[in-house]
């Protein structure tokens, strides 16, 4: 396919790729990728360890790690920004796991974003993630070499969010972690600041560019 654009072209790939329509979503948060899922013609399931209090009431409870499906149960499974949430002892065992529900025939999509980019040097005053994204590529890679899974491809492509100002920014990135909002109330000046310096004013607010990297995997 030509180099994709977003995630949604990524998704679609994958798609086209797998053999059938059945998607598992895993580390789903409260389930916002279902729509793209859906609207693709796919069927969508999502499990999440914590779903937040607004998630889908469909959502299913565990971790990566410990996945309660049959085995064959999928046709494609997802990783959306979610392996570098997973204990970092645990990141191959998830990717098992995931391999180990899917169809002989089945694709693994793993989308994580890069070390680097805007977003990320923000982020970095209150969460620095440059090594457990790291883990989360070297756990891709020896998923790779010892056999759990075959690399069809991987595409890198890049992500812009936008934030209507530094309150919505600083919503946006404690939902993901509540622990984060603590740090932001402690370094809430230098985050401020960071913000100002690497985003781009638009349209719609202010824009943070994300590099991000997806791997396309199959059983091995």
């Amino acid at each position: 396919m030509p180099s994709p654009e977003s995630t949604a072209d990524v998704i679609r790939h994958a798609l086209s790729q797998a053999p059938g329509p059945r998607v598992l979503d895993i580390g789903c948060g409260g389930g916002a990728l279902a729509g793209l899922i859906v609207r693709l013609g796919a069927q969508w399931t999502g499990v999440e360890p914590a779903p937040p209090a607004d998630a889908r009431p469909d959502i299913r409870r565990a971790p990566a790690e410990a996945l309660p499906f049959a085995d064959a149960s999928f046709d494609l499974a997802v990783f959306l920004n979610a392996l570098h949430h997973v204990p970092e002892e645990a990141m191959e065992t998830a990717l098992a796991e995931a391999v180990r529900v899917l169809h002989r025939d089945g694709r693994l999509v793993v989308v994580e974003p890069c070390v680097e980019g805007a977003l990320s040097r923000v982020l970095a005053v209150i969460d620095d993630e440059s090594r457990i994204r790291a883990a989360a590529q070297a756990a891709i890679a020896a998923a790779v070499e010892r056999g759990v899974c075959a690399l069809d491809t991987r595409f890198d492509f890049g992500r812009d969010e936008v934030y209507a100002d530094f309150a919505d920014f600083a919503a946006r990135i404690a939902a993901v972690d509540a622990a984060r909002a603590r740090a932001i109330d402690a370094q809430r000046a230098a985050l401020q600041a960071a913000l100002a310096a690497e985003a781009v004013p638009g349209p719609d607010g202010l824009v943070l560019h994300q590099p991000m990297r997806a791997h396309l995997l199959r059983p091995a």
